[in-house]
């Protein structure tokens, strides 16, 4: 029997080291409990928001975490341009349920302020350590909604990332190694709000603390699309490091085209990169681009890879259309719908991207 409970103990214990919540209870005194200046928040529509509507007030709510190093993501949006007297600290490890207690210690992310940035802080009892600087104008809209993920693994690397609209990518916003802190008691907000053109416009939502996980899967080549005579683009399974994927000896092309000359990221993908290359592709011909010592942010490198495509312009009688099924009323026993075939007639990949199916006039 004893060695039956030890089991269950043991079994229930890394459910109870996570945190999972949404809010849609419309409760955070309850499962789990949140505390700190409960009257200054309110849940609306499933989101934790900010309620006070007192000038430059500073206010916080906080629950029990015990993981230091750990997964966090979390929702935030700030219906408002931050500043200097504006923005939210997200307390990610606090060695205090009061995150505004003089002497607390931990790290909190930073959202907002003078830079209007998004970076990762460590609070030590004297004061304010920027660990990771933030991309300067990140969140500089008039209103900015962001899902926040930082990693710790447990050799005390921190990761930061922002997904910005959200659209589903995460940008790194930087990493680095502190070991300052190595446990923790509570995760929670810190509103730090101005004048009454910011009251109520602070939304929290979908926070999730989840053992740290570490990534041993290289990344791979996933997509190589030419985009014109001497431009591909080239897109990664996941996030790379930058500062080896912007080089461009990093990657070569064969038939006599060589080695790239310059690598531009892409605003909106972080895993996408667009190649230029001083030698035109030969057309209609199947090119090889090779891809060497690019790793992952957590140090995985790629296997030598070797990705094939091939350029061309595509002219007359590439494309037919082979079917066209018209939309008749009544169906005559046929579908209700109507749809064009075509037919790839060249032997190669063609990109259909802004094409248009429309009228002579």
């Amino acid at each position: 029997m004893k060695w039956l409970i030890t089991m269950a103990l043991l079994a229930c214990m890394p459910a109870m080291a996570q945190l999972s919540e949404n809010f849609d209870d419309g409760d955070f005194t309850f499962n789990p409990p949140w505390s700190g200046d409960s009257s200054s928040f309110v849940i609306n529509n499933g989101q934790l928001q900010s309620a006070s509507i007192t000038a430059n007030h500073h206010f916080f709510l906080s629950t029990s975490n015990a993981l230091a190093h750990a997964e966090w993501t979390f929702r935030v949006k700030l219906d408002f341009s931050t500043s200097s007297l504006n923005y939210v600290d997200v307390y990610i490890i606090s060695q205090n349920e009061d995150l505004l207690q003089p002497g607390n210690t931990g790290y909190f992310v930073r959202m907002g302020n003078t830079q209007d940035e998004m970076s990762l802080y460590r609070k030590d009892d004297s004061g304010e350590v920027k660990i990771i600087d933030g991309i300067d104008g990140a969140i500089a809209g008039s209103s900015n909604e962001i899902v926040v993920k930082v990693s710790r693994s447990p050799a005390n690397r921190f990761m930061l990332f922002r997904d910005i609209g959200p659209t589903g990518n995460f940008f790194a916003e930087g990493s680095v190694e502190d070991a300052a802190y190595d446990s923790t008691s509570h995760f929670g907000f810190v509103v730090r709000q101005g004048s009454s053109s910011f009251f109520q416009r602070h939304f929290f939502d979908d926070v999730s603390i989840a053992p740290f996980i570490p990534d041993t899967i290289p990344p791979q080549l996933v997509r190589v699309t030419p985009s014109g005579p001497t431009t591909v683009d080239v897109e990664f399974s996941e996030v790379v490091e930058p500062l080896q994927a912007l080089s461009p000896l990093k990657y070569s092309v064969s038939g006599g085209v060589g080695l790239a000359s310059r690598v531009d990221t892409d605003p909106f993908n972080p895993k996408l990169f667009h190649l230029t290359f001083f030698n035109a592709f030969p057309e209609r011909v199947e090119l090889r681009l090779s891809v060497t010592g690019i790793e992952d942010l957590s140090g995985n490198l790629i296997q030598p890879t070797n990705h094939a495509f091939a350029y061309f312009v595509p002219v007359f009688g590439d494309v037919l259309i082979y079917e066209i099924m018209a939309d008749p009323t009544p169906p005559q026993q046929l579908p209700d719908l109507e749809w064009v075939e075509l037919r790839n007639n060249s032997g190669h990949t063609i990109s259909l991207y802004g094409w248009k199916f429309c009228k002579s006039t």
